[in-house]
């Protein structure tokens, strides 16, 4: 509002000033006298001289003739020019036309600077007034809508303080809820299991040990899931998780973070045990190859190729495998019964027989060696024998079903029915 009442002052002062001057201009014009005798003037210096040898009739008057005056003193002359040089003027008539000259000349100068001044109030009005209120008119719209901005801004800043808030609490809780997890996390540590005394009946793949398995790929997926980071035992039960379940791609990528983890030759050991559990003899015995190049005197790792070997039908390179577990660890019990069946497999009984005595020497109950020599007994006929060694069998394991049926068969070759029939009958039990 302000600047409106400023605005319209500067225009009323403006109309004003060109009310005044435009009378002023008016009232000039209207007095104005028109000098008809005189044509110009003009003022130059001079020197007493020059102006006594050209007007001496001056100098003859008793003023001019008190005056001393220098002929060199310097003095203004004012040459009237008139039209009519046939009329010549009295020295008043002169007087009162350079009057009336110089009247007029005002005049002009006056009505010069009344239009001039009349310029300006019109600039004035019109820069000072006329738009100053127009660019008002503009500004108060433009602070009209910078307001509603400002006030919009400041609801904006409101909402956004609202959502600070907001996410401070929803940090809060997020950090409560981590805090929370990595409690959970903690417990699950503590709860898995993935030690090596317990890996070889994890690695039979039974339906319990297959629960134990998933319950350990849950547990790590969430310790995964939350951030931590799993050492080489958790990873070892996930490769053996992922070969149980025929995930290679995923144990593929798993299996050389447990490289990285466990530099040894223990991963290929164990993942060779468990592709040759799930029947994947070719994969079983790269691994233990693998494992070999790591280092050759492991005996197991030659053990457990001549296995995968054997399930392969190549049993003379068991063979090999066998002797070669056997140079290194001579009473490895296991490696006997094997190389044994090796021998049967390539119909070789008599050495199949020598091996399970070995095996016998170390272990005399074992119930294995037993019943595979009673079965190799058979193979060379002599079921007396055959029959001991089933009978030795059940000793150290009286609910093998298939040693109780064996016997039978054996007693049958000697004609003992009745005694075969009382195997058979104790084999159906199991």
């Amino acid at each position: 509002m302000n600047k409106r009442w400023t605005t319209t002052v500067v225009i009323v002062f403006s109309l004003a000033m060109l009310a005044i001057l435009f009378l002023i201009l008016g009232m000039r014009i209207y007095t104005r006298i028109t000098v008809t005798q005189i044509d110009s003037l003009r003022v130059q210096t001079t020197d007493v001289k020059t102006l006594k040898a050209r007007f001496p009739e001056l100098f003859r008057k008793p003023a001019a003739a008190e005056a001393e005056w220098a002929d060199s003193s310097q003095v203004l002359a004012l040459s009237i020019f008139h039209k009519h040089d046939s009329e010549p003027l009295s020295d008043k008539d002169k007087l009162a036309s350079i009057d009336q000259f110089y009247y007029n000349t005002y005049d002009r100068l006056l009505n010069s600077l009344a239009i001039i001044l009349t310029t300006a109030s019109i600039f004035i009005a019109f820069f000072g007034g006329v738009i100053p209120f127009l660019r008002s008119e503009k500004a108060e719209k433009l602070l009209d809508k910078v307001t509603v901005q400002v006030e919009e801004a400041r609801k904006s800043q409101q909402h956004l303080q609202e959502l600070v808030n907001k996410s401070q609490e929803v940090e809060l809780r997020v950090k409560k809820l981590i805090d929370s997890l990595k409690k959970r996390a903690g417990e699950i540590r503590g709860k898995i299991v993935a030690k090596s005394g317990n890996i070889d009946e994890i690695l039979k793949f039974t339906p319990s040990t297959r629960q134990q398995l998933q319950r350990h790929y849950d547990d790590t997926e969430t310790l995964l899931n939350l951030g931590e980071d799993l050492d080489a035992d958790n990873v070892m039960m996930r490769c053996i998780y992922y070969i149980a379940n025929g995930l290679s791609a995923d144990y593929a990528r798993e299996f050389s973070l447990w490289l990285d983890l466990d530099q040894s030759d223990r991963p290929y050991i164990l993942s060779g045990i468990a592709f040759q559990n799930t029947g994947e003899s070719s994969a079983s015995l790269k691994c233990y190859e693998q494992a070999l190049q790591i280092r050759p005197g492991n005996h197991v790792a030659h053990y457990n190729k001549g296995i995968a070997l054997d399930e392969m039908r190549q049993y003379t390179e068991a063979l090999k495998c066998y002797n070669q577990a056997l140079q290194i660890k001579p009473d490895f019990l296991e490696a006997w019964i094997n190389k044994g069946i090796a021998y049967s497999n390539l119909e070789q009984y008599e050495q199949a027989i020598q091996c399970y005595d070995q095996a016998l020497a170390i272990l005399p109950d074992e119930h294995e060696a037993w019943f595979n020599k009673g079965n190799a007994y058979v193979k060379l006929g002599n079921c007396a024998e055959a029959a001991i060694c089933f009978d030795n069998a059940l000793k150290a394991e009286p609910s093998h079903a298939e040693s109780w049926y064996n016997k039978g068969n054996a007693l049958g070759c000697q004609g003992k029915f009745a005694e075969a029939d009382l195997c058979y009958a104790e084999a159906l039990k199991y």
